[in-house]
């Protein structure tokens, strides 16, 4: 069997062309800024962005808590009204009884 051979190539640089021209010009060797801020790494988010996913998640906070509120006080309303179903059903079916008993004690 032949095992693979790695062929490599060797490339000059003309250094003599490598001139900066201006303080904040690119390394033309490395092909990044030869001064100052090499700029945030990729995986980073800028501030803005960090602000704005902040304040999108407050508003959605927020949001979720004003619609809990309003099912609450929705369930609240529904809880008193059936209760004061159930108190007058109650109060009718008493009312009832009590017709129906005095009859009866006065046929009796």
């Amino acid at each position: 069997m032949d095992s693979p051979q790695i062929s490599a190539t060797a490339v000059l640089l003309d250094t003599e062309r490598l001139q900066f021209q201006e303080p904040f010009g690119m390394d033309l060797l490395h092909f990044y800024p030869s001064r100052g801020s090499l700029g945030r790494k990729p995986e980073r988010a800028t501030q803005a962005k960090v602000r704005a996913r902040e304040e999108k998640k407050k508003k959605k906070k927020e949001k979720r808590s004003k619609k809990k509120e309003k099912k609450k006080k929705r369930n609240e309303k529904n809880r008193k009204e059936i209760e004061n179903e159930k108190k007058l059903a109650r109060s009718k079916t008493r009312i009832g009884r009590l017709g129906k008993s005095e009859s009866l004690k006065s046929e009796g």
